[in-house]
């Protein structure tokens, strides 16, 4: 599998790939956390450079999925 990572910043492209192998039956678990981990490293660095937290970082990148799905999504900040 590969999932790649797009940054663009002031019309430069930078792309940022990660390679992940695919799982066979035996090693699913240990790959499967291996590769949440390397996309949680990731993602963390993201939401740093954009001055987010990880759970808040997630889910703008939901909502504006869904957004462009056609689904209205209303976030209602409550302390």
């Amino acid at each position: 599998m590969n999932y790649q990572f797009f940054n663009n910043k002031n019309s430069l492209s930078m792309t940022k790939q990660l390679v992940i192998k695919d799982a066979t039956y035996v090693k699913d678990v240990l790959i499967s956390m291996r590769t949440n981990s390397l996309i949680k490293k990731e993602l963390e660095a993201v939401a740093k450079r954009k001055g987010m937290n990880l759970t808040d970082y997630i889910n703008a990148m939901m909502i504006d999925n869904l957004k462009q799905e056609g689904i209205s999504i209303t976030v209602n900040h409550q302390l």
